[in-house]
């Protein structure tokens, strides 16, 4: 009896052993099954998202780049981009990647970026104007040149700039970039404005020969008048122009008021300021719909106040001046500080003009307007999603939505 429970026994922990051994082996390939497939969808993922990248880049490289790629092998894998072209002029790739039995797909949207995007913009500063211990600039800068610094400047938004940072003394200097900072990068400023000269000769406002008077009004009116006499027009500004756009040709613009609603001025000479030009909204609070573009052909003025009274002026605009800069007149001969520009929204010069005249203090870190105008730049928030009608592009496109 005792022989016969043993062998049945025997039997029953053999059999056990052999149940738990097939589960467990059962187990290992599931686990190495899982493993693998794992692996591979982790590849497929990253091969998708630096495919994304691939195109990406040359998208910003060259607009114009449209190639596909068709199972390309990459990586031990492979990946398929397609590039289409979607409402606003806006790009849509779409990259497919491979690996194994497993695939993945990433979908960007790129949109043409805008110069309005910029706080701040120069092709050259006046007579290598320093940024210095003091100076803030909120919102993105861009330098087609040389970024000249000294002491302790800070950047709140993105830096790049053509050729590099000029520091005055390389030891001391220590410019902070909150925002990132990136050399070798040429936006080179357009040298006309077609789109808005099209946009106010059909549906717009389109004056040649005479200089524009506008005051805008908080209602939504603007008083216009052609030459430096003679009495003002009032109307509505989607009478005015009913699609945004104004021009004068072979005139100057003279412009100052309360804005509601949208419009884009373009001039082929100068744009004065004889007054503040603000919107009805706060821009930097949400519910503003205003939208301001200033594009001059030559520069945009302050002109002197021969009473030396002290005052600030306030700019809320896409400003682009397309052979000059932002001018104080005769900024030396006030021989005290003034005021501030307060630019909120975006200012892009060929070449900055003088606005005032700078007294640097003895360490030579930071500086003080000795006479004329000390500028501020605030970016505006809005412009960098969207910007004033007409308003002229980079020829560079940035992402604006990335799906995996």
């Amino acid at each position: 009896m005792f022989g016969k429970a043993s062998i049945f026994l025997i039997l029953g922990y053999s059999t056990i052993f052999m149940i738990y051994n097939a589960n467990m082996l059962s187990s290992a390939n599931k686990t190495v099954d899982v493993y693998t497939l794992y692996y591979n969808k982790t590849q497929a993922q990253l091969i998708a998202s630096s495919a994304a990248n691939i195109a990406g880049n040359a998208m910003y490289l060259s607009d114009n780049w449209t190639t596909a790629y068709t199972r390309r092998s990459y990586n031990g894998g492979y990946i398929t981009i397609t590039v289409d072209t979607i409402a606003g002029n806006q790009r849509r790739i779409t990259a497919i990647s491979e690996y194994g039995s497993a695939k993945d797909t990433v979908t960007i949207i790129l949109k043409p970026s805008s110069f309005a995007k910029f706080s701040f913009y120069s092709g050259q500063l006046y007579n290598q104007t320093r940024f210095g211990t003091g100076d803030t600039v909120y919102g993105p800068l861009h330098i087609e040149g040389f970024l000249y610094v000294t002491g302790n400047p800070v950047f709140m938004g993105k830096v790049t700039c053509k050729q590099g940072i000029n520091y005055r003394d390389r030891k001391k200097d220590s410019p902070k970039f909150y925002g990132g900072y990136e050399s070798g990068v040429s936006v080179p400023l357009p040298t006309n404005t077609p789109d808005l000269l099209s946009a106010a000769s059909s549906g717009g406002k389109y004056v040649t020969g005479k200089d524009l008077y506008l005051t805008f009004i908080a209602d939504g009116n603007v008083e216009w008048r052609l030459g430096a006499t003679g009495s003002f027009a009032k109307t509505e500004l989607t009478s005015f122009s009913p699609n945004g756009a104004v021009y004068v040709n072979n005139g100057n613009c003279y412009i100052k008021g309360v804005l509601n609603g949208k419009v884009t001025i373009g001039c082929s000479q100068n744009i004065y300021f004889a007054d503040n030009i603000i919107y009805s909204k706060s821009p930097q609070t949400t519910g503003c719909t205003d939208m301001l573009g200033l594009i001059a052909g030559q520069k945009f003025i302050i002109p002197y106040d021969a009473t030396k009274k002290l005052r600030d002026y306030n700019i809320q605009a896409a400003m682009m001046s397309l052979a000059s800069g932002l001018e104080v007149e005769k900024c030396t001969d006030y021989g005290k500080f003034i005021g501030n520009i307060n630019i909120t929204g975006a200012l892009c010069e060929k070449a900055s003009q003088q606005t005032a005249k700078w007294e640097w203090k003895t360490d030579g870190t930071s500086k003080t307007a000795a006479s004329g105008y000390n500028t501020k730049y605030m970016s505006d928030k809005r412009f960098a999603e969207g910007a004033p009608n007409y308003f002229p592009a980079t020829e560079k496109f940035e992402i604006v939505s990335w799906l995996e």
